[in-house]
């Protein structure tokens, strides 16, 4: 019968590290999608803005047509 309890016992206690794990993973990668989420609408791709971009290219072929 103590056999028996002691099975119980694990297994309850397996249950319950199981469950704070998962809990644990959801929040991290809640944290995550927030960062995300918060992140992405103000980094502006490479190709974007200042740099060799379009705005850097256009601007001397309107030099050299007016010339």
């Amino acid at each position: 019968m103590e056999d028996k309890g002691k099975r119980t016992m694990m297994g309850i206690i397996a249950v319950v590290i199981i469950i704070i794990a998962l809990v644990v993973i959801g929040l991290q990668w809640n944290k995550q999608q927030k960062e995300k989420q918060s992140v992405l609408p103000t980094e502006r791709p490479s190709w974007f803005g200042s740099g060799a971009g379009a705005p850097g290219g256009a601007a001397p072929t309107g030099s050299t047509s007016g010339q």
